[in-house]
This record gives C-alpha cells, sequence and structure tokens, in this order.
C-alpha cells in the first residue's frame, strides 16, 4: 500500500501516526487533557481566553487594578434602581388613574425580580455560562431598559422595562461577589470587600442626587441617568478577564473515576460559608429595621424633621465609608469568628445606647456606632465566605450572600410589624422611653443580635471542645 505522505494528511486535517497535530504546525508537547478530549476540543481550549488559578495568581498588579475597577464599576452601578426614589412624587402625578401601589412598582419591581435570578444566576455562573457573557448581557439590558421608559408613556410598558431592567441588575448582583472571590484572596480580598462598599454607598448617592435633578425637568428624563451604566458596560468588555470554568465535582468525580483516581469531593458549601451568608443577611435587616425607624425616632423625639433623617442618614452612610475604605487592617481582628461574635454585641451596645438617646448629636453618635461594628460583621463576612469552599461553589456563595440582603429589604416590614409584638414580650421593653415604634425595633435589633452572639459563643466553645477532644485521641493513639 503507498504511504500517505505528512503533507496529505495536513492537508485533510488527519493527525498523521508519526505524531503530527492538525491544529499546531509545531512541535509543542501534547498536553495530557488533550489526549482524552481528542484533537480538536484540544486546539480549542488552546485558544480560549479563560484564566487558570495559576494565570489569575500571577496577573499584574496592573492587571488586577484594571479587573478590580471593572469590578467596582458593577457595584456602583446596581445601586441605579436609588434614580427613581426622588421622583416618586412626579411619577405619581404623571399617573393619576392609578393608585400609588401600581406606580410604586416602578421602584420596587427591579428588587422583587432579583431574588430568584440572583439564585438563578449563582447556579450557571462560573460553571455553564461564562462570568464576561453574563455581564456584558446584564449592563446592555439595563442600559436599554433603564432608559426605554424615556420613550414610552404608558405605565404597564414601564413596568414590563423594570422587569427586564430587574433581571440585568440582578444578574449583575449574582456574578460581582464571586468575581472577588475569583480574582483576590487573603488581606487584598478583604481591603478590597471595603472598596465595594464604598462603591455601592457611592452609587446611591450620586444615583439620587441625578434623579432629583432630572426630576425637576420632567419624569421622562429620569430614565436618562441609566446611560452611565455604558461606563461599566465598557469598562467589563475592555478590562475583565474571564477565570476559567470550574467543572460540576459530579463530572469531575466521574472523569477520575474513568481514570482510576480517588473519588472527588463533592461540590458543597461549607457550613461556614452559611454562618457567613447568614450574618449578612442579618445585618442588612437590623440595618434597614433602623433606617426604617429613624423618621419615627426623630418624630418621637421632637429633634427635627424629615430633613433631620436625611442628615442622620447620610452621616451614617460617610462615616460606613469611611471605615469600609480602611477595613483591610481591621479584618485581622474580624477574619477570625470570635471577632464577629464580639462585633454582635457591639451593635446590641449601639442599639441600647441609641434607645436612650435624646438628641440629634446621641442619635448620630450611635448611629456611627453601629455602623462601624455592624460593617465589620458585614464586609469580613462576605470576605471569609468562600474561605475553603471549592471554586465551583464559589458563585453559588456570591450569589446567595446578595440573595440574604434582597430579602432582608423584602421582609424589613414584617420584621418592624413583628417587633411591636416581641420588644414588649421581653420585658425589658418597659424600660423603653416610650412605645413608639422606634423602641420596638431598637430593642428587638439588640435582643437579636445578643441571641446571635450568644449562640456564637456556645458554637465556639463546643468547637474548642471538640478539637481538644480530637487532640487528646490523636496523642493517646501516638502513646499506644
Amino acid at each position: 500500500m503507498r504511504p500517505v505522505s505528512r503533507r496529505a494528511t495536513r492537508n485533510r486535517g488527519e493527525i498523521p501516526a508519526t505524531g503530527g497535530k492538525a491544529c499546531d504546525r509545531r512541535r509543542a508537547p501534547v498536553p495530557l487533557a488533550a489526549v482524552a478530549v481528542g484533537p480538536r476540543r484540544a486546539c480549542m481550549a488552546a485558544s480560549s481566553k479563560t484564566l487558570s488559578k495559576e494565570q489569575i495568581a500571577n496577573l499584574s498588579k496592573r492587571e488586577k487594578t484594571t479587573i478590580l475597577i471593572a469590578i467596582l464599576s458593577l457595584y456602583f452601578v446596581v445601586c441605579s434602581t436609588m434614580t427613581i426614589s426622588p421622583a416618586l412624587q412626579t411619577l405619581y402625578n404623571a399617573f393619576p388613574d392609578f393608585d400609588r401601589t401600581t406606580v410604586m412598582y416602578i421602584y420596587t419591581l427591579p428588587s422583587l425580580v432579583g431574588i430568584p435570578v440572583t439564585i438563578l444566576i449563582g447556579l450557571i455562573a462560573g460553571t455553564k455560562v461564562r462570568y464576561r457573557t453574563i455581564l456584558l448581557s446584564a449592563t446592555a439590558l439595563m442600559v436599554v431598559m433603564g432608559t426605554a421608559p424615556f420613550f414610552i408613556d404608558n405605565l404597564y410598558v414601564i413596568l414590563a422595562c423594570r422587569f427586564l431592567f430587574g433581571i440585568g441588575q440582578a444578574s449583575c448582583l449574582g456574578v460581582e461577589v464571586s468575581l472577588m472571590y475569583m480574582f483576590f484572596s487573603g488581606k487584598e480580598l478583604a481591603r478590597y470587600m471595603g472598596f465595594t462598599q464604598v462603591a455601592g454607598s457611592l452609587g446611591n448617592i450620586v444615583f439620587m442626587q441625578i434623579g432629583g435633578i432630572l426630576a425637576t425637568t420632567g419624569w421622562h428624563m429620569v430614565f436618562l441617568a441609566y446611560l452611565i451604566v455604558t461606563v461599566a458596560f465598557v469598562l467589563v468588555l475592555l478590562f475583565m478577564k474571564e477565570p476559567e470554568l470550574s467543572a460540576p465535582a459530579k463530572k469531575e468525580q466521574a472523569v477520575e473515576n474513568a481514570a482510576g483516581a480517588v473519588s472527588a469531593k463533592k461540590d458543597r458549601i461549607p457550613l461556614a460559608s452559611w454562618v457567613c451568608i447568614f450574618l449578612v443577611f442579618f445585618f442588612t435587616l437590623v440595618f434597614q429595621g433602623l433606617t426604617v425607624s429613624l423618621s419615627s425616632l426623630v418624630s418621637e423625639l421632637g429633634i427635627g424633621d424629615a430633613a433631620t433623617t436625611g442628615t442622620l442618614s447620610s452621616i451614617s452612610m460617610v462615616f460606613g465609608m469611611i471605615v469600609s475604605a480602611f477595613f483591610g487592617p481591621i479584618f485581622g481582628v474580624t477574619k477570625r469568628f470570635g471577632g464577629r461574635v464580639l462585633c454582635l454585641f457591639g451593635m446590641a451596645a449601639a442599639f441600647l445606647i441609641m434607645i436612650n438617646m435624646r438628641s440629634f448629636v446621641g442619635i448620630a453618635a450611635s448611629m456611627c456606632l453601629f455602623s462601624f461594628f455592624g460593617l465589620q460583621v458585614m464586609i469580613s463576612s462576605m470576605a471569609s465566605a468562600a474561605n475553603g469552599a471549592p471554586d465551583s461553589v464559589k458563585g453559588k456563595i456570591g450569589a446567595f450572600c446578595q440573595t440574604g440582603v434582597k430579602i432582608a429589604v423584602f421582609i424589613v416590614s414584617y420584621y418592624t410589624a413583628a417587633s411591636l409584638a416581641v420588644a414588649p414580650a421581653t420585658g425589658l421593653y418597659a424600660f423603653a422611653p416610650s412605645a413608639a415604634q422606634y423602641s420596638a425595633d431598637l430593642w428587638t435589633g439588640a435582643l437579636l443580635c445578643i441571641i446571635c452572639g450568644v449562640v456564637g459563643i456556645v458554637a465556639l466553645v463546643a468547637k474548642k471542645g471538640k478539637g481538644s477532644k480530637a487532640v487528646k485521641t490523636e496523642t493517646a493513639s501516638k502513646a499506644a
């Protein structure tokens, strides 16, 4: 039989028996993975733009900085829902034929949509769909659906646009935390997590200001503020790198079993991660309860009006931004669970002090004290949530953290209603200066912080006892 030449086999895309490769004419060594998946897929993997763990670890400082800027832009623009807040009265006047609750959906619908969408994105991001694909699609959807109401006068069509806008916003929320876990770790992650809180606070302030200014020229103009999201789209397009897709553990286990290797771990979210997710939810819930009761507190004490309430919120927000910006050095203490337990008691103390304050300065000081301890719990929990977790579940952890935030915001009205029944039942409520709603909210917040702190102490003691027992057992076995 006439032998087939190397040139002929190369023209037909075949691999000659001598070891030539159709996808690469250079004599580069063939990776072991290419043998298992075949030459065509090996070529596709070789041309992929995804980064492995080693490549991410070797990124230059400049590359990491640009990635951080892109992620911070996402934290900034997901707060764009606040644009509608100053324009609500203008929107009520623009649609007099509809009740206020229906018009209010223009503001609340994106948040309602966000809860299921954030969970869904967490399940598929990084395992079935690439992060960049999700982010580019989400930011594009936010720009298009955010600005579309500028051209529309029908309320139902506007609500449909807000629904789609909420999908885009929730998709960003479900990915941004996961990307922080992928590209940063340790003290660097803790420091940059503080920056994300600063970016989110700035987003709230900027979009509320822009919304208020644009609302004075007409309600249609308010929606043009969402053009700012274009900046995030461009930054993601230019600077965001793509971590390699994390195969679910079941697939990895099947591959390793086929190769005769030891079975892989199941990709489950560790218990410690669930505790961190709960703490994120808990802080958001008691903080929102405080925010909702603030106007009642100011009115009951007679220390001001709605403007005073806004000033107190602004002081707390600015102080929180300062604490977040310098969170890195503090993380050395709060990264340990015991440090967060102490901060829970600090939150309770801030609530109890606030209840007995009768002046503007006293209320502002106690709110800043609460922000300090609360943000330590919030940021350190988010920074530590993915520690020790498999890469394939980091996307889920990030999404669940954001879902906890959204659920807390959604149920805060039920929380404040329940506090009116819970606080008197404690017996401590009798020492409150008044029976106003704010007293119930503050007492309930203090009580819940104390309960969580006590549970945390019990968990620490149990863990320490278990560790001591394990050490004794190991020592006894070595002696034997």
